[in-house]
């Protein structure tokens, strides 16, 4: 008569219980993710990944009604602004509307303030908006441009042979500083670039940021002469200034 080994014949039969078990697991999974799933059991149902019941243009509208704090402290201007602002942008067509966009011009307004306001992410964006990060980013582009546009209309540097009162009225600047017209300077502002081309941002604190020259008029005011630099075209520039 044969020995019987119990340890052999747990083995064998557990070895065989895990090949089974993964046997049927590859199957589910050829089954569920196969394009012909869909034959099956009819087409796969999609859940809304974004579908809360305060979305984007509703928290707009509370921030234009309600009290008139929350608006300045989300988007750091006041109702009436905000109004007119986004009256201008549209009137002048910097931002085209198209009718049948599903986000109007207030709510990509806001979501654009609120990202510059608070250097918010566009997933963080995204979220409280309600939309998809493909719907921010485009709208926040779309007024980004806007903006751009309009302060090229207004924002000027002010014709004057006049010297500035706080130059003429300084003996520390006067009559050293009466013919000066404006000043210029350059400070880093951070940035976020793709992967490959960080090497060309990247500044002696090992992190990324853009370098930006800008010129000023005599009341100090920037106007659109700002020119955007890697970190390696400028390197005598200050990294940190004080305004």
């Amino acid at each position: 008569m044969a020995n019987f080994n119990p340890y052999f014949a747990s083995s064998s039969s557990g070895s065989r219980s895990e090949e089974d078990e993964e046997a049927i697991l590859n199957a589910a999974a050829m089954i569920l993710f196969s394009p012909e799933a869909e034959r099956y059991d009819g087409p796969l149902i999609k859940i809304p990944c974004r579908n809360s019941d305060m979305p984007g243009w509703k928290w707009v509208q509370e921030l234009i009604t309600g009290y008139p704090l929350r608006i300045l402290e989300n988007c750091r201007i006041t109702v009436d602004n905000f109004m007119r602002l986004c009256d201008v942008l549209v009137g002048n067509n910097y931002v085209p509307q198209n009718p049948h966009t599903h986000v109007s011009i207030e709510e990509s307004l806001a979501m654009t303030l609120v990202m510059l306001s608070h250097s918010t992410q566009t997933r963080v964006v995204a979220e409280r908006f309600q939309h998809s990060t493909e719907t921010i980013h485009r709208n926040v582009a779309e007024a980004l441009l806007g903006l751009c546009r309009f302060a090229q209309r207004i924002i000027k540097p002010k014709q004057s042979d006049e010297v500035h009162p706080k130059i003429r009225y300084s003996s520390k600047y006067y009559p050293w500083f009466k013919d000066c017209v404006g000043a210029l300077d350059g400070t880093h502002i951070p940035a976020t670039v793709l992967v490959n081309e960080q090497m060309a941002y990247t500044n002696r604190h090992g992190t990324q940021s853009q370098n930006v020259l800008a010129l000023y008029s005599m009341p100090f005011i920037l106007f659109p002469a700002v020119e955007l630099h890697h970190v390696s075209s400028f390197p005598d520039l200050p990294e940190n200034v004080d305004r």
